[in-house]
């Protein structure tokens, strides 16, 4: 009997494991652990503060509020994008082993729905992906940053006062 259950158990390990691993490489091409990573360490974890600025000149319209803390020596940016609530927790890679490496974890309310591993702002393993409505929000989110560059971008082409010190430092007329 107990080798029947041992078989059935490793039956088990084995078919979990495949579907975790078949996850992880969907979830890998789809390109959203790499997103939600950048977006993260460029973005997100600043607009606490750039919210305060303003005008908001920085945070997208698609984010309604966001506020930062500290919690059991994790930062914690919480974020409403979209009419949904958003937590990213992070813990800062460990000064004792000095192995460099954080953990990124996104929940949607009390659900963790990604946990990444990583070194130096790269994905180095994924621990959790549990796809959602939520993948929607932060391509929007994606997409309204470049938007919100690209028009940047022209203000500052087109900058008279930029424009006249251009010819100024270049003797154009």
């Amino acid at each position: 009997m107990f080798t029947i259950f041992k078989h059935k158990e490793e039956r088990e390990a084995v078919k979990v494991r495949a579907e975790v691993e078949r996850r992880q490489l969907q979830a890998l091409k789809s390109g959203i652990p790499q997103l939600i990573n950048s977006l993260y360490h460029y973005d997100v974890k600043y607009y606490p503060s750039w919210i305060k600025i303003p005008g908001r000149e920085y945070v997208p319209k698609i984010v309604e509020s966001a506020i930062e803390r500290r919690a059991n020596g994790r930062d914690v940016v919480e974020l409403v994008a979209n009419t949904h609530p958003y937590t990213f927790f992070y813990t800062h890679p460990s000064v004792e082993t000095g192995d460099g490496e954080y953990l990124l974890e996104l929940y949607t309310g009390e659900n963790r729905v990604l946990a990444i591993r990583g070194h130096i702002h790269n994905t180095s393993s994924l621990d959790a992906y549990i796809k959602g409505d939520w993948v929607d929000d932060f391509y929007k989110l994606r997409k309204q940053i470049e938007h919100d560059e690209r028009i940047r971008k022209e203000k500052e082409f087109r900058n008279p006062k930029e424009i006249n010190q251009l010819k100024k430092d270049f003797g154009i007329k």
